[in-house]
């Protein structure tokens, strides 16, 4: 199995979709410290995979790139079910999560979905082996065992613009575990500017001849929402193509 696996292109078979790639110093910036971050996954994991999104097509728009450390383990026994669960189904799977388990009826009452579009949704996560049936609880099955990625980590490059990069990767954390700024400076950023980032959560790597990080990202816990779990799903789905092929 690769220990790498890049997603830079489209893939509709499992539901990825990309937007194309702009040609120039942003994107020159985001390719280098992509290598970057392979070399750097190479000399310190081990039992872990690495898996590059590079502009995925999200609802909060297109994270230049998207990390996703995972056990590959975890996609080991795979169902070809789980090909077919679309966003709504995840969205279920997620408020089920959070619950620790809920009856139907409260799934019908808090998510605002009709009954029959409820059925269908948990027969097919019943279908994934992602969820069973406790007395009158849905419950989710072990996340360790249906949840591969470790670290979800968005990025965001900028020339300049702090403040644009800031907004997005404000809205990164809505998926991630941890979102950077990347920016290529020839100085440091002011304190100011670096304060405003800590204060909000958000990491910030510079460029001048080498990567520098500047401060870490807030860790966020995982799976956050189910658009966590799609890029889990895309991962499986790559890696388990053979079954639908």
């Amino acid at each position: 199995m690769d220990k790498v696996i890049l997603f830079n292109d489209a893939l509709p078979q499992i539901g990825l979709m990309t937007r194309k790639l702009t040609e120039g110093i942003e994107l020159e910036l985001v390719e280098k410290f992509i290598d970057f971050k392979i070399s750097e996954f190479g000399k310190n994991r081990k039992r872990m995979c690495l898996a590059v999104f590079c502009e995925p097509q999200i609802e909060s728009g297109y994270p230049d790139v998207v990390f996703a450390e995972y056990l590959p383990t975890v996609f080991e026994k795979w169902t070809d079910a789980r090909f077919f669960l679309t966003n709504n189904d995840l969205k279920v799977l997620q408020h089920i999560i959070a619950c620790d388990g809920t009856e139907a009826m409260t799934l019908i009452r808090q998510l605002g979905i009709d009954a029959k579009s409820l059925l269908l949704t948990l027969e097919k996560l019943l279908d994934a082996k992602m969820i069973k049936r406790e007395a009158k609880t849905w419950k989710a099955y072990d996340i360790n065992k249906i949840f591969g990625i470790k670290k979800l980590i968005a990025v965001e490059a900028k020339i300049k613009n702090w403040s644009a990069v800031l907004q997005q990767a404000l809205l990164n954390k809505w998926f991630a575990s941890e979102s950077y700024a990347l920016s290529k400076l020839s100085k440091k950023p002011t304190k100011r500017v670096i304060d405003l980032f800590e204060n909000n959560g958000i990491g910030m790597y510079i460029f001048n001849g080498a990567f520098k990080k500047i401060n870490n990202s807030q860790i966020l816990q995982l799976p956050s929402c189910y658009r966590s779990f799609m890029f889990n799903e895309w991962i499986g789905r790559r890696l388990n193509k053979n079954l639908i092929n």
